[in-house]
């Protein structure tokens, strides 16, 4: 009877065990060069181009990438963001939004627009603008990948500068603590 009991204790276990995935690593970014680049916290990284403050904050626990660019400069800067090796993208790789830098809203600015990798984004003096990479290089990346960010500035004096921030994608642990989203 005891031995009966047991067994009918186990198989549910036994039956739950074998239809449950095994864990599964999820990713985030590392940055690997920091040339140009001053790090100021656990993946966090900051810059300073044709005047404007750069601040890129490589998510702990995915690969979400957030890129803010405070433009006090005194004229429009045009800004492009993306994966150095990216072919002509079609679809988002993420969401932009502009706000002035005192973080109210414009009227005539809509509060999140899609973000096609190296689009050219005109962000006018006094604004601020974030660029929230969901999916940097569109797809998944795997363990060990590496990517090349890329950063350029354009002002209306034609000043140009170019920033690289080199990133490998490694292990944040394993599906057990997997982030919420």
């Amino acid at each position: 009877m005891t031995n009966r009991l047991y067994s009918l204790l186990f198989v549910p276990f036994l039956f739950a065990a074998c239809n449950t995935s095994p864990p599964t690593a999820w990713l985030r970014y590392e940055p690997q060069d920091l040339t140009g680049w001053q790090s100021v916290g656990d993946g966090m990284v900051t810059t300073t181009m044709l005047g404007a403050r750069v601040d890129v904050d490589l998510k702990k626990r995915d690969t979400r990438i957030e890129l803010a660019i405070e433009n006090e400069t005194g004229g429009d800067l045009r800004v492009r963001v993306g994966p150095e090796a990216s072919q002509a993208p079609t679809a988002a790789i993420g969401e932009l939004r502009r706000r002035r830098i005192d973080q109210t809203r414009a009227e005539d600015v809509r509060d999140f627009v899609p973000y096609v990798s190296m689009q050219s984004e005109v962000l006018t003096t006094g604004f601020s603008g974030t660029f929230f990479l969901d999916c940097p290089l569109g797809r998944e990346p795997t363990i060990g990948q590496q990517i090349q960010l890329v950063l350029e500035v354009r002002n209306a004096k034609n000043g140009f500068e170019r920033r690289l921030l080199s990133l490998v994608a490694t292990n944040a642990g394993t599906l057990g603590d997997a982030p919420r989203r």
